[in-house]
């Protein structure tokens, strides 16, 4: 497969988020 993509934005990390080493997307901590 491949995939052809453009970033259109980027976020800090939450604290979270940090700690985790993940993103946590819609408010969701898991």
């Amino acid at each position: 497969l491949n995939f052809e993509v453009e970033v259109v934005d980027v976020r800090e990390g939450t604290p979270q988020e940090i700690e985790h080493g993940h993103v946590h997307a819609g408010g969701e901590d898991h």
